[in-house]
């Protein structure tokens, strides 16, 4: 919620567009109130629909990093054929799969969960974030960034409690795994050192600031009586 994303108006602009022109006999017979409800709330249900089939995959990629079978839905299936060749071309061997990972610094604590650290056949250990969208962007440096420099992974009883801490594996690179639905991958590299952490400080810094922001403003002011000001 801090960093602009310029692209997220015009995508549900081009969605709701698509619908209206394209599928009109969905909303032009209702009444005027309930089809602006309609055309206004489509563009969510298509992104709704994404990021459910985004967890999927990131369920179904690691349960099979485990070493389990997995049942993949037809939707899932193109994710899952880029990651087999990934895991062809790549060989990983994980070191750590969906950890999450604390930062105690006061104002700037934070946590996160990543998706996997793992040793790849370039001979390098890589902390890889896991997209389906369709498209990478460079500000997941930043949330990688923020993974790599946290202070410790977390170890969780069963009811969420904090119990125990373990270091936070040291990484040679930083990247995306990105899985397309026409059943390819890319592994694309990411810079997250600490100029991309300080940045995320930044960010931080904004979001703690924009949640006591209501406490910089006053009260309107009523002006001063005549007879309170003196001459």
């Amino acid at each position: 919620g801090i960093m602009d994303k310029p692209g997220l108006p015009w995508a549900a602009a081009r969605e709701t567009a698509i619908f209206a022109v394209m599928r009109g006999d969905e909303w032009q017979h209702l009444p005027p109130a309930e089809a602006i409800e309609r055309l206004r709330k489509h563009h969510k249900g298509i992104w709704d629909d994404k990021a459910r089939r985004g967890t999927a995959v990131h369920e179904l990629a690691h349960e099979w990093a485990r070493g389990n079978e997995i049942d993949v839905p037809p939707g899932c299936a193109p994710y899952i054929d880029g990651l087999a060749q990934f895991y062809a071309d790549w060989r990983p061997s994980w070191v750590a799969l969906e950890r999450s990972v604390i930062y105690d610094h006061g104002y700037l604590s934070y946590g996160g969960s990543f998706d996997a650290i793992g040793d790849l056949a370039d001979g390098q250990r890589w902390l890889l974030d896991l997209k389906t969208g369709s498209a990478c962007y460079p500000d997941t440096s930043l949330q990688l960034a923020a993974y790599r420099h946290a202070d410790a992974m977390g170890v969780y009883d069963v009811k969420g409690d904090l119990v125990a801490t373990h270091p936070m594996p040291v990484v040679d690179a930083c990247g995306v795994l990105h899985l397309r639905d026409d059943g390819t991958y890319s592994l694309i590299p990411m810079e997250a050192g600490p100029d991309q952490f300080e940045f995320f400080l930044h960010a931080r810094r904004l979001w703690a600031w924009g949640r006591a922001s209501k406490k910089v403003m006053g009260e309107p002011l009523a002006a001063p009586s005549r007879e309170a000001v003196s001459v």
